[in-house]
């Protein structure tokens, strides 16, 4: 049985690796070897990412102990990271957790989320009525990466 749940400290290291091996796994089919290395850069200190997820809404989708994807909302109302597991790919919890993310947004008064999107999520998102805003190159390490900067109305 699938658990939505806040994330704790434990949580930590198997997020760190979940985005790594995504990235590394699912992302690398619109992104080079070394614009991976850079994306995921800025997640190699525990200290860093633990303030990150520790201080926003942040949860975990979990089975049977296996982190199967995870999540965070900031308050401007930005979706920072959303991440599903490499193996769990298509099975509906990208779904579960987008929905589990914008009922929240709206719980807390929110008319609108926003979020950098990669080249790769994009058909995820814009199947769920995101909006593309604008094109972003971001210049990581020496690799320039591009996203996209989307948002979805909330009623």
């Amino acid at each position: 049985m699938m658990i939505c749940r806040s994330v704790c400290a434990e949580d930590l290291p198997a997020i760190m690796q979940l985005f790594r091996d995504t990235v590394f796994r699912i992302a690398i089919r619109d992104y080079t070897p070394a614009q991976c290395e850079a994306w995921t850069s800025g997640a190699q200190d525990p200290l860093i990412w633990g303030q990150r997820f520790l201080t926003s809404w942040s949860i975990v989708l979990v089975e049977n102990d296996t982190l199967l994807g995870f999540a965070n909302l900031l308050q401007q109302p930005m979706l920072d990271c959303f991440y599903v597991s490499a193996d769990h790919q298509s099975q509906g919890i990208g779904s579960r957790l987008l929905t589990v993310i914008e009922d929240h947004a709206r719980q807390r008064g929110d008319t609108l989320l926003e979020s950098d999107i990669s080249i790769t999520a994009r058909p995820f998102f814009e199947k769920r009525g995101w909006q593309g805003v604008r094109e972003n190159r971001i210049q990581r390490n020496d690799q320039l990466l591009i996203n996209f900067r989307m948002r979805k109305p909330l009623k």
